[in-house]
């Protein structure tokens, strides 16, 4: 399994179970739609996952690895420079 895919579903599944204890507030919150509260639920968890995917493209990565938040040390970074 390549990183970027084991971080993109690791990120998912914090997500889900962070949500998880969220639930019945987003219940509450949408009025006691199931359906509802099931989408918003899924739709937080998606977006999530897909910020993570696009913060493993090479480029982003390296950007991000300037201000030390990426997955390369920002010393590493500019030995290569």
């Amino acid at each position: 399994m390549k990183d970027s895919t084991r971080r993109t579903l690791r990120t998912a599944l914090a997500s889900a179970l962070a949500l998880a204890a969220a639930a019945p507030a987003v219940y509450e919150a949408v009025g006691g739609d199931q359906a509802a509260a099931g989408g918003w639920l899924a739709g937080i968890v998606a977006l999530c996952a897909t910020i993570t995917r696009v913060m493993t493209i090479p480029a982003v990565d390296r950007s991000l690895s300037r201000f030390g938040l990426g997955s390369r040390d920002r010393e590493e970074l500019l030995e290569k420079q």
